[in-house]
Parts: C-alpha cells; sequence; structure tokens
C-alpha cells in the first residue's frame, strides 16, 4: 500500500509537485483498519542529461533531507518515477534494499500494492520480493516480444487470470517511454477508492500520480481498472484496456 508519482517532462517541473508528494507520506489515503501514513521508505528515479539516477532511503520521504535535495535535482529531469512506501510485510518495513522503484538492466518499477505469487512462480526467483518478481517477468516478455507494450501486456495477463493480488498499479520506464497501468481486485469494495491512479497533461507535462500533487487539483482523469497506458518522450499517449477472464483464486 503506497503512493506513486510518475512524470514525463518537457519544461521543468515544479517544485511544489514533489513537495505535495512527500507529504501524502503522512496524509495519503489508507485502507479502513489500517494505520495512517506511508512512511516505510521512499525512493525516485529521474532522468538527466541522459542518464537514470535512482535514489533510496528506509526512511520517511517529509523528515528526510536526501528527498528534497533528490527532488532539486529532478526538477528539470526529462522523465521522473517516485514512490513513498506503506510496507505489506514487515520485515521489509523502513529497509533502504525494499524501497521502489527497483531495477533491472535499464528498466526501472516501481509498485503499489500486492501480488501472491504461487509456490511455483516464487521458486524460480529466491529472495526477490513480490515487485522485483513482477520486474523480472517484465523484462523477460518484453525481450521476447521485442516490443515494449505487448511485452507488459503479456506479463500482465497471466497475473489477471491466474495469481492473487490486491493491486498491480504500477510505473515502468526505459528512460524514454512511461509504462502506467491500473488494475485492483473489485472483490474488495474499497480497493476501487483507495488504488487509485490519476494522470493530467499540463505545462509542456504529462503527470501520473496516486493522488493529485498540484494545488487546483483540476484536470486529472482517473485511469479505468485493468488500463494500460505507455507515454513518449513527446508526450504521444496510447491506451488500451485489457479484457481477460480471472477465475477464482483462493
Amino acid at each position: 500500500m503506497c503512493r506513486l508519482l510518475g512524470i514525463v517532462n518537457k519544461a521543468q517541473i515544479e517544485p511544489e509537485i514533489f513537495t505535495s508528494f512527500k507529504q501524502q507520506c503522512k496524509t495519503g489515503c489508507v485502507k479502513s483498519g489500517s494505520q495512517p501514513g506511508h512512511m516505510d521508505g521512499w525512493g525516485m528515479a529521474y532522468k538527466s542529461e541522459g542518464k537514470m539516477v535512482i535514489k533510496k532511503s528506509g526512511l520517511d520521504a517529509a523528515s528526510d533531507a536526501e528527498f528534497d535535495k533528490t527532488a532539486l535535482n529532478a526538477v528539470a529531469a526529462e522523465l521522473v518515477i517516485a514512490h513513498i512506501r506503506k510496507a505489506t510485510d514487515p520485515q521489509t518495513k523502513g529497509k533502504k534494499e525494499f524501497a521502489h522503484p527497483f531495477q533491472k538492466e535499464n528498466w526501472v518499477l516501481a509498485h503499489n500494492g500486492s501480488i501472491y505469487w504461487k509456490e511455483s512462480v516464487k521458486k524460480d526467483y529466491p529472495g526477490l520480493i513480490d515487485t522485483q518478481i513482477l520486474l523480472e517477468k517484465m523484462v523477460e516478455n518484453i525481450k521476447k516480444e521485442k516490443n515494449l507494450f505487448s511485452g507488459v501486456e503479456k506479463t500482465i495477463i497471466p497475473i489477471l487470470e491466474n495469481e492473487k493480488f490486491s493491486t498491480l498499479n504500477f510505473l515502468l520506464t526505459d528512460g524514454k517511454n512511461l509504462i502506467i497501468y491500473r488494475s485492483f481486485d473489485s472483490e474488495d469494495p474499497e480497493n476501487e477508492s483507495y488504488y487509485s491512479l490519476n494522470w493530467k497533461k499540463a505545462d509542456h507535462k504529462i503527470i501520473v500520480a496516486s493522488e493529485p500533487v498540484d494545488k487546483t487539483a483540476s484536470g486529472w482523469k482517473l485511469l479505468e481498472n485493468n488500463q494500460l497506458m505507455a507515454v513518449d518522450s513527446d508526450l504521444n499517449i496510447q491506451s488500451k484496456i485489457l479484457k481477460t477472464e480471472r477465475i477464482k483464486v483462493s
């Protein structure tokens, strides 16, 4: 249970966006019965001068001075993925190595939610948590398909059909494109409102966020359940609603 922020940028990113986002570690929506806050770590990946920089911490973003330093360096970035974490597994709580985003080769992924992979899947990825397994599978399939959009889709469909999960909300980038996906388990009536993912085009940029991160909070569009979207460096958008037959997963 976390909060996500993604930006594809052709101008300057207002510092207030990062300030608003980091405050969501205290004010961000949580599910009923859950302790307030997303205080178990943060991470940010940004592309600057052709290189992807990743900073991560096990501290909460609101009180960690390193978050502000990282955000200051990211205001002119071409692409940003940021994540503030509410850990599902208490053993990973507050540990830098489990903060998102995760990287494999030139791919960077941040995820909101949990995937309860079957043991038959987990045995092939020893020592990795659910999001790391998701990234491994996506990179494998993108290479096989030789196409970013179809490789991601090929990864998602088997999860929707066969795996138990709370949500598959994620942001993925290869440093050139931002892939956005929203999917939640509708059997829990709270999931639709909690696992939100919104996007907005404004001031030569496209912003994606779990909750609005600007002062006006207007112009935001909520992604549909199972909506897959890609944004390239010129802010062109490709979008698709994934259709699948989900079985009952216990």
